[in-house]
């Protein structure tokens, strides 16, 4: 059966106001979908409930539109080149919609669910956070008490199943009858695509012959009954990467657009630009061809995929090269001197403990982590993880490695490609690993609890899979600026009882069980925010990093906004 259709005919068929709708991230999300979703029912106000693991970058037009009157999701704000907030989902809480917070792992258990025909999953992660809190209060959560013969009572969270009634996925390769490749990493995988109540919309970069799809059965992850409609759309995950596995498509994969991640931050604070981009994309008659235009042939053509072995990434926006190596930590930018501090301190604690692998989050944890990996190079390959699914790194030196976490030179230049099940409610949390994580945060209280949601009843970012990490990890390193040590959280995103040492600008605070033990860059130094911290000896000064390994990392002056 030929299902082979234009997405805007897909959408007029499939999809209803105030259905769930779905935007799966398998890693590439089908923003070709978001596009004409927006063309079609840009001035209804279809209310909708829309769901996907992160609203940033193409999908804040949802918001811009006000297509939704509940989003589902486990980031909301800017993700490049780290996490940051957008207002416009503070204004779209203000303005009355529903914001339901999830942690990844979460998020993906819901939907796996719902793909599983069970009416709850059952869930550790959210125990003791305010994210359990909130979706109860949604009706998506609840905690039960379980008797376990032999082993005592045990207090355990459910999840309702998340069950969307229209899914949109993006592959790179489809043919007309519903058979399409999808490249690992595998992100959230297709729960979602199973979940949905009445099926899936596949865009394609390129559609193909059943044939030609047919010769790479490993790739073939949805059966074509689940497939509602196949339609064209080249370039539909821009501005966020496409990866392909098979080497006579690898050409046709795509790096991320790092301008229209800038772009799509500026559309969201001024008025005049969005509306020159409504007017020559979303009110033309075609809005993919219009999107493709807007972008250009030439941009599209730079960013096509090259082989990160071969080809260093481009150096953006440098302040300049620093040409004597620092004497000691107090001469780095502070933003580096906590990633430097991090490394050292993972090193210390790999070694101690034996830890199998480093899950790292977005932005200065993932610098750190590729230091330390740097660092440990010459004496045990040490598995990094991103949560996604990316695992381990074939180039020891991350010479290569984008400070951008998840971007595709990164998912080019892993080891092995997994996805957000086996990492964080595997490799994490699993019985046979022994994993130690290492995240940011924007408020740590004295708990060592983790807060990146809400400050002040002020929307930040949420939790992506922070919260997955710090309850699963056997142990957690929290980067987190001094002046963020605060006595009490009005929101916890993540627990802190694995947490083991905070880094800051000025030193580790290390947990021990009378509370913490403050080491400083000076031997005065004291921990402010906590007045009955013990202050020990200070930190080793010495910067014993190579310098040439953090002029390659980049660290603080990669990708620094203009």
């Amino acid at each position: 059966m030929k299902k082979l259709t234009s997405l805007s005919a897909a959408i007029d068929e499939h999809v209803r106001p105030e259905a769930h709708l779905n935007f799966a991230s398998t890693p590439s999300r089908s923003n070709a979908a978001i596009l004409a979703i927006a063309k079609r029912f840009g001035d209804q106000r279809p209310a909708f409930t829309l769901s996907s693991t992160g609203f940033h970058s193409l999908a804040h037009l949802l918001g811009l539109l006000r297509l939704g009157t509940r989003y589902v999701g486990c980031f909301y704000g800017d993700n490049y080149p780290t996490p940051r907030p957008n207002p416009l989902y503070q204004q779209l809480i203000d303005e009355g919609a529903v914001l339901e917070h999830w942690s990844l792992w979460s998020y993906v258990t819901a939907l796996r669910a719902a793909a599983q025909g069970e009416p709850f999953a059952f869930t550790s992660s959210l125990l003791g956070t305010s994210l359990a809190q909130g979706l109860e209060q949604h009706g998506r959560y609840f905690e039960t008490e379980v008797d376990v013969p032999g082993a005592g009572k045990s207090r355990c969270g459910l999840l309702r199943a998340l069950c969307p009634d229209v899914t949109f996925v993006h592959a790179p390769v489809a043919s007309s009858s519903g058979f399409a490749w999808f490249s690992a990493p595998q992100s959230e995988g297709f729960h979602g695509a199973f979940a949905a109540r009445h099926g899936v919309i596949v865009t394609a970069d390129r559609i193909v012959d059943d044939d030609v799809v047919l010769t790479r059965p490993d790739l073939i992850a949805l059966p074509p009954h689940r497939v509602l409609a196949v339609c064209e759309a080249p370039f539909g995950a821009h501005p966020q990467p496409v990866h392909v596995a098979t080497p006579e498509y690898a050409s046709d994969g795509y790096d991320d657009d790092v301008e229209h991640y800038r772009m799509w931050r500026r559309l969201c604070s001024d008025a005049d630009e969005f509306a020159q981009f409504r007017a020559a994309v979303l009110d033309a008659h075609d809005v993919l061809q219009a999107y493709r235009d807007f972008v250009g042939a030439e941009r599209f053509q730079a960013l096509r995929a090259t082989s990160p072995r071969t080809d260093p990434p481009p150096v953006s926006r440098v302040r300049g090269p620093i040409h004597e190596a620092p004497r000691d930590l107090r001469e780095l930018h502070a933003t580096d001197r906590i990633t430097v501090i991090a490394a050292r301190l993972l090193v210390e604690r790999i070694r101690a403990r034996g830890h199998d692998c480093v899950l790292a989050g977005i932005g200065q944890a993932f610098n750190a982590a590729r230091l330390c990996r740097a660092l440990l190079a010459k004496q045990r390959d040490l598995e990094l993880m991103v949560e996604t699914g990316l695992c381990g790194f074939e180039d020891t030196d991350s010479r290569r490695l984008d400070g951008y976490l998840l971007s595709r030179r990164n998912i080019a230049s892993s080891r092995r490609l997994s996805n957000v099940e086996q990492v964080l409610g595997t490799l994490v949390r699993g019985t046979a690993t022994s994993c130690i994580g290492v995240v940011g945060a924007a408020q740590v209280d004295r708990a060592g609890n983790l807060n990146s949601t809400f400050v002040d009843g002020k929307l930040l970012v949420g939790s992506g899979g922070a919260c997955d990490i710090a309850s699963g990890a056997q142990e957690l390193i929290v980067l987190v600026r001094s002046d963020r040590l605060v006595p009490r959280l009005d929101y916890i995103t993540s627990v802190g009882r694995n947490v083991s040492h905070l880094v800051t600008e000025s030193g580790v605070l290390e947990r021990i069980k009378a509370g913490w033990v403050f080491r400083g860059l000076e031997a005065t130094s004291e921990c402010r925010a906590w007045p009955e911290v013990t202050t020990h000896a200070p930190l080793d000064l010495a910067c014993d990093v190579e310098f040439p390994i953090l002029d390659r990392l980049e660290l603080s002056h990669r990708h620094r906004s203009p």
